[in-house]
């Protein structure tokens, strides 16, 4: 029998000793006491931060779940794909399933750091309408993955992808954008700032900044239509045979929103 790697050992205690058992001691034992977090642009240095904010969303969630939709892992750097779901008490029992990407680094024995994004835009919907999305189906064995060495040719090419404004020009159905929208017409973009990224073999997960003009897509008033902004977007993609770079984003809407709400007047 394989024995798992550390990291995908770290991954199955953050997933199910931590969040889906919301208990905190769990995070001693997987996260350096200078664990930071950056989620959606909020900032946590350390578990004295991250924890009790953590707990608020998870006591409002009571019984909240993760399910692990894929990861890869070069054995020091982890990428995980997921969705969160359960019932929130502020919302009155309404129940909302939202998607997640979140970029890990490790020390060699726990985790020290990690960027997510996750959509809020859709969990606000799903709890307001009290219709919840369907949970995309879980990965077969997340907990087995075996780590894959980083390849500089993968993640070259997906940087020139993403300076090149290659979201934007993928293909139909390439990509999959935040509750399943296959739409990238938020932003007319001007430039790219690539604020993390690493690969596993073909694997590549990336955190981004796309600065530029808004569009559409929102449902914000005629009034924000080409005001100046950025948005903020992780994803995890893989470099195809043939050159194709095909996957996974999860954007910041929530945050350009209220950026452009308070812009706007």
């Amino acid at each position: 029998m394989t024995t798992p790697d550390f990291t995908v050992s770290l991954m199955r205690g953050f997933c199910q000793d931590w969040l889906n058992r919301a208990d905190p001691a769990a995070c001693t034992a997987i996260m350096t006491d200078e664990y930071e977090v950056n989620i959606g642009g909020i900032v946590l240095p350390g578990l004295a931060s991250y924890v009790p904010a953590t707990m608020g969303q998870l006591e409002d969630f009571a019984g909240l779940s993760i399910t692990v939709h894929e990861l890869f892992t070069n054995g020091s750097e982890i990428a995980l794909r997921f969705t969160e779901h359960g019932a929130s008490i502020k919302a009155g029992g309404n129940q909302a399933a939202w998607r997640g990407i979140a970029l890990f680094w490790t020390d060699s024995r726990r985790l020290i750091r990690n960027v997510t994004e996750e959509d809020y835009t859709s969990r606000r919907r799903q709890l307001s309408a009290a219709a919840p999305d369907e949970i995309e189906s879980p990965a077969v064995a997340p907990w087995s993955t075996m780590p894959v060495s980083a390849s500089a040719a993968a993640e070259q090419q997906v940087r020139d992808w993403l300076a090149g404004g290659g979201i934007a020009d993928s293909p139909a159905g390439s990509l999959v954008f935040d509750e399943g929208i296959d739409s990238a017409s938020i932003l007319d973009v001007d430039s790219v700032e690539i604020l993390d990224l690493f690969s596993a073999g073909p694997s590549v997960g990336f955190r981004i900044v796309e600065t530029g003009r808004y569009l559409d897509g929102l449902g914000l008033p005629e009034s924000t239509t080409g005001l100046p902004a950025s948005l903020s977007s992780m994803g995890m993609v893989e470099v195809q045979s043939d050159g194709q770079i095909t996957g996974h984003l999860i954007r910041d809407r929530a945050g350009l929103r209220r950026t452009l709400t308070r812009t706007a007047g």
